[in-house]
């Protein structure tokens, strides 16, 4: 999720790309924040394959096969919906501990992060 992330909130714009990265080195909220997303995405689609097994064995075969688009895009709204609703809150709950991490890495002196909860 680190790439991906990177790609849809940078748009590879090189300066952005560079902060970003910074974030991961001096930001421990930011690896929480990232490492919570890929295991909630992980989650997601491992109970969509749960869903579709079960449909599988238990429904007629026309109606797994026509409810298998709905869990695929349902599963992915929820999980991008979550994905953009979680980012945006730990990013204004961690806005003003980021930008301290992001000066000090700038100055080139060491990174001072207090325990996140």
């Amino acid at each position: 999720m680190f790439y991906l992330g990177r790609q849809f909130s940078t748009l590879n714009d090189p300066v952005q790309i560079a902060q970003w990265n910074k974030r991961w080195h001096y930001a421990k909220p930011f690896r929480i924040s990232l490492r919570l997303i890929t295991i909630a995405w992980g989650l997601g689609y491992l109970l969509e394959v749960i869903a579709r097994v079960i449909a599988a064995y238990t429904l007629p075969p026309m109606t797994a096969i026509a409810i298998a688009p709905i869990l695929t895009y349902g599963m992915l709204a929820l999980l991008m919906g979550g994905t953009i609703s979680y980012s945006g809150a730990m990013r204004r709950k961690y806005a003003a501990q980021i930008a301290q991490y992001e000066s000090a890495a700038d100055t080139g002196a060491p990174p001072v992060m207090p325990p996140t909860r």
